[in-house]
């Protein structure tokens, strides 16, 4: 299920503020030697990412699942030099692109291996985090990161409308989990958030 008109997206991507050019390169690199190359952010939501970022400032990031780092780098470059960025991936066979296209941002550490078991040892309190991992263990990564995270600090989780599967009625095993998973954030009295259908939906969560 579309949620929007490619046209309509490319439009507003071509009137939101331009993201560094190389990342045009990076996205048909992408396309050319990734299998799942759709799993990349578009350029619109990458451009959402680099302001939403660059509005907050944070200081202490996160980012649980790399890939080939498209939205990673748009995170970045709305960050202050100085800013801890710390992204996780299981697959480190994509190491190739990230070292390749993280150069112009040092602030950007990448872990590689299972998310879970970095941020159990982990005691960072998170300013800003991007969720764009296994669908199935989005409640564990929330139960996860919430008590970790600032006053005011800011989750985004993607993929959270599934290609419109939420809406089944029925659903299979990754769409039972979003649907949970949006189902919960939107009682927890610990947040505030809206759900956008931007992509493939986007989750806002701001810790109160």
């Amino acid at each position: 299920m579309e949620f929007s008109n490619p046209a309509i997206d490319a439009y507003c991507a071509a009137h939101s503020n331009a993201l560094p050019a190389f990342m045009g390169e990076l996205e048909r690199e992408t396309h050319l030697r990734v299998i799942l190359s759709n799993m990349i952010s578009s350029p619109l939501q990458g451009a959402m990412l680099h302001f939403l970022a660059a509005c907050n400032q944070p200081h202490n990031v996160l980012e649980i699942g790399t890939f080939t780092g498209y939205s990673t780098v748009a995170i970045a470059s709305g960050l202050a030099t100085d800013a801890n960025f710390h992204t996780l991936e299981k697959n480190q066979e994509l190491e190739y692109f990230h070292k390749k296209y993280f150069l112009q941002y040092p602030s950007i550490k990448v872990h590689y291996g299972k998310a879970l078991e970095w941020l159990e040892q982990d005691n960072t309190k998170w300013d800003f985090v991007f969720l764009d991992a296994d669908k199935k263990v989005y409640d564990t990564y929330y139960d996860c990161i919430i008590p970790k995270m600032n006053p005011n600090a800011l989750l985004i989780a993607d993929n959270v409308l599934w290609k419109g599967k939420v809406l089944n009625e029925s659903p299979d095993s990754d769409t039972k989990a979003l649907d949970a998973f949006n189902k919960k954030v939107n009682q927890d009295s610990r947040v505030d958030n809206v759900l956008l259908p931007i992509r493939d939906g986007l989750m806002l969560i701001r810790k109160k």
